[in-house]
């Protein structure tokens, strides 16, 4: 975990500041990045949801869907189990990372993956991952009529609260 702790800072760090280091084209270079992304690869499986779901959210934010590590991490995620106990704004950071998996099919057959929290437990999201969800699901072009029941209902059950 302290690893995807390190790549969540540095998305932080590149998000509230200014700091051309923090680049995706500098940071592909760079040998501390690469030994970084090195050391935390082989412990993806043993990650959390939310720590996958940081990481994954980080490397977009870094601008570095294109990384390997981006669409091991997205496995690791969608395997193990750990969306079973996905907490809400974990499912939402992932989902909006992962709408930039360039690839249709494979954007695709991750997003049913995240459809099964979001199809049994959004009625727990709070609104802000509710909308964040909506959006990316949308944007990803994922059609599942259980997913966007399940969504337009915790909206509207939002909406009379």
């Amino acid at each position: 975990a302290n690893w995807a702790n390190l790549v969540y800072a540095l998305a932080h760090v590149k998000k509230h500041g200014t700091s051309p280091v923090l680049d995706g084209a500098r940071l592909r270079e760079d040998q501390r990045w690469q030994r970084s992304c090195g050391l935390l690869r082989p412990l993806l499986p043993q990650l959390t949801a939310r720590d996958a779901s940081n990481v994954l959210w980080s490397l977009a934010t870094l601008d570095l869907k294109g990384e390997p590590l981006f669409m091991e991490t997205a496995d690791a995620l969608c395997s193990g189990g750990k969306l079973s106990v996905c907490d809400p704004a974990s499912v939402s950071k992932a989902s909006w990372a992962l709408t930039g998996v360039p690839n249709r099919d494979r954007r695709l057959e991750i997003f049913t993956h995240l459809a099964v929290p979001v199809v049994l437990r959004a009625d727990t999201f709070p609104l802000g991952s509710l909308t964040m969800t909506a959006y990316s699901f949308a944007k990803a072009g994922h059609c599942d009529a259980d997913v966007y029941e399940a969504l337009s209902s915790a909206l509207e059950q939002c909406a009379d609260e």
